[in-house]
Order: C-alpha cells, then structure tokens, then sequence
C-alpha cells in the first residue's frame, strides 16, 4: 500500500482527517489512511486504514471472489497473477495497545502480527503462521526436508539475514497445519510487541532496555 503525503490531507465524512491509500503496484485507490486527530475514535485510530470492498477481490480460503458480494469471481474478467511482495520495501506494523506482533529478535524488523499465528508447534518451540512480512526465503533449488519429509525452503530476516525458519513447499500429502506457503519460525529468534512493551517471544519475559534498536508508529 502507498499512501499519500501529509501535505495532502483531506477531511472524511466524520471531519477525521486522512490521507489517499493506493495499491503499491498499480496505483488504484483503495480507500484512506487516518492520520492524528484531536479526538479519539476507537474504530478509526491513527495509522489504521479505510478500504472499500468494492476495489478489491478476497481469498476464502478455496477461491478468489469479490470482496463486496462474497460471489465467485467471473472467468471472464481479466486474470492477474500474485507476485511476491518486493523484498527491498520494508513492511511496518502500528505499535499501540491495539496490536500485537512478532519481530526479528536480532533487527528489530517486523516479520508477523499476531493475528496471522495459526498454530504453536511446542516441540520445536515454533509459531505455524500464513503471512510473514519483511521475510526473505531460499529459491526452490535449495528445498530440504524437515523432520517430517515435508519439503520446506529457509526463511530469514529481509534486514539482517538472521534465520528464523522456513517456509513449506508443495507436498504430495496435505496437512493441516503445513499448508504450501506457510511459515514455521522459531520463537526463540524473535521478540514480541504485546500491546504494552517488547518481550522475548519464547519466555515472554520483558527485554532489557539497552536493546539497540527502536520500534515505533508508522509515520
């Protein structure tokens, strides 16, 4: 998503002021973007985003339909294909008490919100999660099975190169919790922002003040 200056706020029906939100990729404005205000809304906090349906498709999870009627897309309309986001461009997640997300413990770098963790695989100490950001993975000339014979790719850090775990591959055999494309990565390379202060994602203990590196709001 690219957003517009703040030079070029307007005022929304409710006198909130935003900013213009456009795809990243082909420029289609999608919606706006709230910026601060001097009073406070709990469902239009700054930073958070306003989308119309109407613009964009959703995948349920079997196919792709339109966001605002729920119905299938038609075979007719033109096809485009889903690319990888460029990994050069560095995703940033709002820190305030309404979210939660994990982040690389070496940079700092946000890699997954909270929202997106599926499932815990405790013997590995691990989070299965769908998406990840800020995520560089191996191409597939360099897939390895896990312990499973699930063919997976390593999957590290776009900021440091710190390896947090990989993400897995098509299978012949479909498992609920290894789904293509997912993500496993291991709590212990990464920290936790819970709504209040950063603490380590494994023991969810509070991290010392002297980390060397910031987090904040989008700006």
């Amino acid at each position: 998503m690219r957003v517009d200056s703040a030079d070029k706020v307007w005022l929304d029906s409710h006198r909130r002021p935003v900013v213009n939100a456009f795809c990243g990729q082909c420029n289609k404005l999608h919606g706006h973007r709230f910026i601060p205000a001097q009073s406070i809304s709990i469902t239009t906090q700054e930073g958070w985003y306003q989308l119309y349906l109407n613009d964009m498709l959703f995948w349920n999870g079997n196919q792709e339909v339109l966001a605002d009627t729920i119905e299938a897309v038609p075979e007719k309309m033109i096809r485009f294909t889903i690319v990888n986001i460029n990994q050069n461009r560095v995703v940033r997640i709002g820190q305030n008490p309404m979210t939660r997300f994990y982040m690389c413990r070496s940079c700092g770098n946000h890699l997954v919100s909270y929202e997106n963790k599926l499932f815990m695989d405790t013997s590995l100490g691990a989070i299965i999660c769908k998406d990840a950001v800020n995520m560089r993975v191996d191409s597939a000339d360099k897939v390895w099975l896990d312990r499973n014979r699930r063919p997976v790719v390593n999957a590290s850090c776009s900021q440091c190169n710190q390896l947090h775990g990989h993400q897995f591959l098509r299978a012949k055999s479909i498992s609920l919790t290894n789904q293509e494309g997912w993500y496993r990565l291991f709590l212990k390379q990464m920290l936790l922002w819970d709504g209040s202060q950063v603490v380590f994602a494994d023991t969810l203990q509070p991290v010392p003040q002297l980390v060397s590196f910031t987090v904040g709001p989008l700006k």
